[in-house]
């Protein structure tokens, strides 16, 4: 298998993104254990009906189905385009490639031209009903479902400079039974539509780093935007982060109006969202160290050209895979003063 299909599956793992790619092919009831994902086939009850086991690789098996699969890639033409032959699933591997990266909005970087087969999609009578489905919303959840876990912030937050404050406003806590941190999920309405699992030690980070609790479509939702919106609207201005902590610290520093569009790319739902609030709106991108400026170009492609604004570290204020904030306050400001740069001067 090529690097860059390795590094796709990769880049799932690292985002916990493994439920929501299964759940847009109907696979449901979802079971998360120590090193696997049990789940039920999407015309299925067994519990236990596949796994995917949760590392780097994304391995995969239908253990209900008298069908050979290998990976995450493998699933994805049985259940989505139908495959059942071990030999045209293997072909088939560069569409299964494209539907992830339409279905997990991730941008196709790695610079392997794509290879063309001449295997029919034999669910293409399900697209509409699918992008209807996508464009119903997250289902909400009752607010009693906050009554499962402890809602204390954990001291490791604290220690990378996080205020108690903050971490009680935005709702974070501890799910004791996985033993990992929550991130609470809302709409722009305020309902609670999600929550995500965070490892707390490096062990569990092997396995994943995000494990969904509560499932949801992160691409309908920005975090924090029903908190952040008011203050959109009064600074015609939001900042753009990959990650929650990140909004989290920026409004630390006095910034209220950050959101995070949780991945590497602003879905072109998130985009409507905040087109929403006011057609005239500053959009301050802010990516980690290691994205470039065509990172940043794709990730704002659903954003309005002419304002559309990136922060990009062109002399070495941050290092390795740094966020905007995680060197301060200082640098933050710093960074959107002096180099904070228009994406699309010729828009």
């Amino acid at each position: 298998m090529s690097r860059e299909l390795e590094k796709i599956k990769e880049e799932i793992f690292n985002t916990g993104q493994v439920v929501e790619l299964l759940e847009s092919m109907d696979c449901h009831s979802f079971s998360p254990k120590n090193e696997r994902i049990d789940f039920s086939n999407p015309d299925g009850d067994n519990p236990v009906g596949a796994s995917v086991f949760l590392s780097k690789d994304l391995t995969g098996k239908i253990w209900s189905r008298n069908v050979e699969v290998d990976d995450i890639y493998d699933m994805i033409s049985y259940y989505h385009f139908g495959l059942t032959d071990y030999e045209k699933i293997k072909k088939n591997v560069h569409k299964a490639k494209k539907y992830i990266l339409e279905t997990l909005g991730m941008k196709d970087s790695w610079g392997e031209d794509e290879k063309k087969d001449d295997l029919p999609d034999y669910n293409f009578h399900l697209r509409k009903l699918m992008s209807t489905k996508k464009k119903e919303g997250n289902k909400v959840l009752p607010e009693s479902t906050m009554n499962d876990f402890v809602m204390l912030p954990h001291i490791s937050l604290i220690n990378e400079g996080l205020k108690y404050r903050l971490l009680k406003e935005h709702e974070i806590g501890i799910d004791i039974d996985s033993e990992r941190i929550i991130f609470t999920y809302r709409n722009i309405d305020g309902k609670l539509v999600g929550i995500r699992g965070r490892a707390i030690n490096k062990e569990d980070e092997k396995l994943a780093k995000y494990l969904p609790i509560y499932n949801f479509s992160k691409s309908l939702e920005l975090y924090n935007l029903h908190r952040a919106k008011s203050h959109i609207v009064k600074y015609k201005k939001v900042y753009l982060f990959e990650g929650e902590k990140s909004s989290i610290m920026a409004e630390g520093f006095g910034y209220p109006n950050c959101v995070s569009f949780m991945g590497s790319k602003i879905s072109e739902s998130q985009a409507r969202l905040l087109k929403m609030l006011n057609p005239d709106i500053d959009y301050i991108v802010c990516m980690d160290k290691d994205k470039s400026k065509k990172d940043i170009k794709q990730a704002s492609m659903y954003l309005p050209k002419d304002h559309v604004y990136g922060v990009w570290d062109k002399v070495g204020l941050l290092e390795g895979k740094d966020s905007p904030v995680d060197k301060g306050k200082p640098v933050f400001e710093n960074l959107i003063n002096d180099y904070c740069y228009k994406m699309f001067p010729n828009s």
